[in-house]
């Protein structure tokens, strides 16, 4: 969980390094090391004043001072800046600003070393490597001493904070607080919070970012369970958007459907009435035109009678012809009226049947557009599902990652001695004691093959390295032994030619105290004896020890008096 003060608050942390932890801090800034890579987001180069070479600047730094006899050599000063109130893309004006401070803290000549990284997420932290030097006066002397603590101590009198580890890292957060809101003036800056216990609350980046990624899978499992009433957005990167559009689109269709819906049910609802209207329609037509057709019937016999009656006024035939003629005429308009019922009738049949087409239509495409939900929901189900296995795999990364760090380290602090086969071929580590192994052997455990692998290959190289400085050694103390042995040959020929005014005199040169102590080298002596072909110097070195010269000296093959 975030502090009530991140982003608005600075933070200044103190390693004491031993010279096995200034070597790790060398290979860390040139990258050499499996943490620097993994920490690794781009190829962009560390800012510096002075160079990567760690040791080198610590021992130009130190050369010529007294250093106390204590395990810590330098200290490792990691200045953190805040993130929302510092730009962190300025790193000259960071390195500026931490090596100031430090110097207030730690005097002028404190700093051997300094990095700003550009190739981390964080880019607001300076490395700032310090070996004090000031003037240790005595009753008798003044001399240029190193010391890690006294600086440090100083500075928690003034803050009113005990001398203790505890102490001076209140009293450092509480000088870097004052600095960077008097000297960098910022209005907003706050102090970090006091640590509530005694103890290192540091964490690595790879710590950092498994918090992280642990508060991002709650955050998802949050909003996973108030997806239905806010919309689901969990999941990373693409996932995420995604399972939003794919929401949107499902929720598009959904109201498409429901428009679909409503307007088949207007039309048929229209068509309902329209059918009716037909038939309605069609049934007046027909009993209109049928009680039309009666009516005209009636009508046509009763002018028949009419007629008829008339017809025998004016004649019989004549009025006949003229009936039937009207009678006709009638029934044809009768047959073309029930003609039109009959049209209007199909044509309402018609429609019925289109308006029956276009709801099979309508439940196909609601059928369809059912089966895209469900495809949708079970690709969203899907995506949900490799959301969840990533968060998993992150986790399990983030865990072997830490156990690796903490096996490379162990074995950097002399925790794992070796690591070994048995003789089944099964893998071991030999402990530097039982203690140990029970307190690590849990911790490596979900990266236990790296870990043995790392400490097999870096044992064989130092062992190959070791054999290859004896061999030189070896090698060079047969040529130191061959040199001495012709310069003593060469001198005690020249001695025993002379005359004995000659010897007195020669004897009184170094020379001839160089030969005798020679001969009477105990250390020489053993190792020319493991060579061959040794016995012109074997001579010569009886010969000296019979002439009195070389007294107590021992030859191969018997003793000198």
């Amino acid at each position: 969980m975030k502090s009530s003060v991140s982003g608005v608050a600075g933070a200044i942390r103190v390693d004491q390094l031993t010279m096995a932890g200034l070597t790790r801090a060398e290979k860390h800034g040139k990258r050499l090391d499996g943490t620097g890579k993994a920490r690794a987001i781009n190829d962009e180069a560390p800012v510096t004043t002075t160079g990567l070479e760690l040791n080198a600047l610590y021992l130009a730094h130190v050369k010529g001072a007294f250093i106390p006899v204590a395990k810590s050599k330098a200290m490792h000063v990691i200045v953190q800046f805040p993130a929302d109130l510092v730009d962190g893309s300025d790193a000259s004006q960071l390195l500026h600003h931490a090596r100031k401070f430090v110097e207030r803290v730690f005097g002028a000549d404190a700093i051997f070393a300094d990095r700003v990284d550009r190739d981390e997420k964080s880019q607001r932290v300076v490395d700032l490597f310090v070996a004090p030097r000031y003037l240790k006066k005595t009753a008798r002397q003044e001399k240029v001493a190193v010391s890690m603590t006294r600086h440090l101590k100083d500075l928690s009198k003034r803050y009113g904070h005990p001398p203790i580890p505890h102490g001076t890292g209140r009293a450092l957060q509480d000088a870097w607080f004052e600095y960077m809101r008097d000297e960098m003036k910022l209005d907003r800056v706050q102090r970090g919070s006091a640590k509530q216990v005694a103890g290192s609350d540091w964490k690595s980046a790879e710590q950092l970012r498994a918090e992280e990624l642990a508060d991002l899978t709650k955050e998802a499992e949050r909003l996973r369970e108030d997806g239905h009433a806010v919309g689901y957005r969990a999941g990373m990167g693409e996932a995420k958007e995604d399972i939003a559009r794919l929401q949107q689109e499902i929720t598009q269709r959904e109201r498409q459907l429901r428009l679909r819906d409503e307007v088949q049910t207007a039309v048929w609802a229209r068509i309902g009435v329209a059918i009716d209207d037909a038939k309605r329609q069609a049934v007046e037509a027909g009993k209109n035109a049928e009680a039309d057709a009666r009516a005209k019937v009636e009508k046509a016999e009763q002018e028949a009678e009419a007629i008829e009656a008339a017809a025998a006024h004016h004649g019989r035939e004549s009025g006949l012809a003229d009936a039937r003629a009207i009678i006709r005429s009638e029934q044809e308009a009768t047959t073309a009226e029930q003609a039109a019922a009959r049209r209007d009738r199909e044509a309402a049949a018609a429609e019925l049947a289109a308006a029956r087409s276009e709801r099979s239509k309508a439940e196909a495409d609601l059928q369809e557009a059912t089966q895209e939900l469900q495809r949708q929901r079970a690709n969203i189900d899907e995506r949900k599902a490799k959301v969840v296995g990533l968060e998993m795999i992150a986790g399990e990364a983030a865990v072997k990652a830490r156990a690796l760090e903490i096996g490379i380290e162990a074995w950097a602090a002399g925790d794992i001695v070796e690591a070994k086969r048995t003789e089944d071929g099964g893998r071991m580590f030999v402990w530097r004691d039982e203690t140990t192994k029970y307190r690590l052997k849990a911790l490596i455990l979900p990266a236990l093959d790296e870990v043995w692998r790392f400490v097999a290959a870096a044992t064989s190289r130092m062992a190959a390295r070791t054999a290859a400085i004896e061999a030189e050694a070896r090698k060079e103390a047969g040529e130191l032994v061959s040199a001495a042995a012709g310069a003593a040959k060469a001198f005690w020929t020249r001695y025993e030619a002379a005359l004995p005014a000659e010897r007195q005199v020669l004897e009184q040169t170094r020379s001839f105290d160089a030969v005798t102590m020679l001969a009477a080298d105990p250390a020489l002596q053993g190792r020319h004896n493991d060579q061959d072909n040794n016995g012109e110097f074997d001579d010569l070195l009886l010969r000296a020890a019979q002439a009195g010269l070389a007294k107590g000296a021992q030859v191969r093959g018997g003793a000198s008096r």
